[in-house]
């Protein structure tokens, strides 16, 4: 009897570890979100699982590929809530996703328009400058300006200075075509 029960667990173990188990074994809609009805996909892509936290609510939150503005919203959520290492991580996965959103991002860190609370615990200038330059690339005019703003007032002349400069004349061009496309879709 003994032996047997032994071999029905060798036997067991042995299934589990090649995977044969594992259609038994999974809740519904575990791994598969193609498989969710679509609001539950869609809950699944913004909410990430509530009783996660830190990296592993960003890793699962991230596995859902939600879109870049979700990613966003998500970062503040966990960023009001305390979870700052989850909010760190998404603040910079959004960014990374859409570049436009670095202006958005860098607002919470430039000495400008830094607020006390939330996961940032003190104004950094280089980081709300490392986002700037991120959207300012993906053709935000707003940040734009201020990359300029903040470039020309570390230098007086110089590369800090010209960079400054030209980020400066780079946004008017942009801010005008943005100003003319929405005037076009306005009417």
């Amino acid at each position: 009897m003994g032996l047997s029960v032994g071999l029905l667990g060798a036997g067991a173990a042995a299934a589990w570890y090649l995977g044969w188990l594992a259609p038994w074994m999974e809740p519904p809609y575990a791994s598969r979100t193609e498989e969710l009805p679509a609001h539950r996909q869609a809950q699944s892509a913004t909410a990430g699982d509530p009783t996660l936290t830190g990296r592993a609510f960003a890793a699962d939150l991230l596995a859902a590929s939600p879109s870049p503005k979700d990613i966003l919203a998500a970062a503040g959520s966990r960023s009001q809530a305390g979870d700052c290492d989850a909010a760190l991580i998404l603040y910079a996965s959004a960014v990374d996703a859409d570049g436009a959103l670095g202006a958005q991002v860098a607002r919470l860190y430039d000495p400008a328009s830094y607020t006390v609370g939330g996961c940032i615990d003190a104004p950094s200038e280089d980081m709300a400058l490392e986002y700037l330059r991120m959207a300012a690339e993906a053709g935000v005019p707003a940040a734009m300006r201020r990359a300029g703003e903040i470039l020309m007032s570390r230098a007086d002349s110089g590369p800090v200075h010209d960079e400054g400069r030209a980020w400066l004349r780079r946004a008017e061009p942009v801010q005008q075509a943005v100003n003319a496309e929405g005037r076009m879709q306005g009417d």
